[in-house]
This record gives C-alpha cells, structure tokens and sequence, in this order.
C-alpha cells in the first residue's frame, strides 16, 4: 500500500462529518460572523465614558464580552487611544509584571493532511521539506532550548498526520519533559 492510500483511509476513519455537524448551531459554525460584523457597526462613536467604564472594568482583569470589545476596537480619539495604551500597560504589568515570557517553538513534524492557506505545512505545498523528528532529535532539542539557551516554555509545533498522531505526540513531550541539563544556575529543564 502507498504512502497516500493509507493518508487518505487515515482521513476517512478520522474527519466524520457528524464530529463536526455536531458542533454546529442550526447548520451554522458557533462563530456568528454577522453578528460580530452587527456589533461593531452598533458600536461605532461610543461615548468617551462608555469607553472610560470598559477601561476600568480591564483594570479587575475581567472579561469583556462582544459589546465591549466592539466598542474598544472602534476607538479613533487619540486621547482615549492613549488612554487605552496607558490601561492595556497596566494590565500587562498586573499580569506579568516587568517581565516578557517567551516561547521557542519546536517544529516535531510537519507532515500534515489539511490545506490551509496561511500554513507552510499544508499539503499542497510542494516545496517543503517534510520530516518527523525522532525522539533522539527532540532530546537534544531540549538540550540547546534548557541548556545553552535557557528557555523554560515550548510551543511544540506537529501537522495533522497519522505519522505524527496522539503516540508520538505523547512520546515527544514526554522525550522533552524528561531532559534535565546541568546549568550554571543548576539544571534547565521545559
């Protein structure tokens, strides 16, 4: 059997129409885009204090529901501009104080069955390179990430593929949550 007879039985045991019909709301995706659209043009030219109570209501770190946030996005004064970049900081320094957190990616496969437009692993492009890395590679990965580098978060990056299904997903993290590399500082790990 070829490479792409098994891909496509792979597909057809996996994506059912019902695994995804059942998430739908009388045919249509949970995502309502015309109400999304309805909303920010209903809240186009809101009152400096309707923004001003948004802004406050950010500072409690509470979530703001569809109106509001249509409100915020149509903000042009460059006044309240300001004064949403003053509260945008000030949350962003409740949450994580004076630090940046970052995430090194590692690519564990790019092998993938779906076409979407915006990714490189899509599966009519033609032009990538495909590979799986092996638990060996993911390792020393891990090795230059915590040690030499000293990342402490990934963003663990697989396409949709049965050559990278839940197995190796489960064995990739595992490979990296079981490196620990002696530092300076002591030991890095993810």
């Amino acid at each position: 059997m070829g490479a792409v007879f098994l891909e496509k039985e792979w597909i057809k045991e996996r994506i059912k129409a019902e695994g995804i019909t059942k998430y739908l709301d009388k045919g249509k995706d949970f995502i309502d885009e015309e109400k999304i659209w309805q909303c920010l043009d209903n809240h186009k030219n809101s009152d400096p204090a309707r923004v001003r109570d948004i802004l406050d209501k950010t500072l409690s770190i509470e979530t703001l529901s569809l109106e509001e946030t249509s409100v915020l996005l149509n903000v042009e004064d460059e006044g309240l501009l300001k004064e949403m970049e003053r509260t945008a900081l000030s949350v962003k320094k409740k949450v994580y104080d004076n630090r940046i957190v970052t995430f090194a990616p590692l690519y564990c496969s790019n092998f993938c069955v779906n076409n979407c437009l915006y990714c490189a692993f899509r599966k009519e492009n033609t032009t990538e390179t495909r590979r799986k890395l092996t638990l060996e590679e993911v390792k020393k990965e891990i090795e230059v990430l915590a040690g030499k580098i000293g990342h402490k978060r990934l963003i663990v990056v697989y396409g949709e593929h049965p050559l990278s299904g839940v197995d190796y997903i489960k064995d990739t993290i595992e490979a990296i949550y079981s490196v620990k590399v002696k530092t300076r500082n002591g030991f890095g790990s993810i």
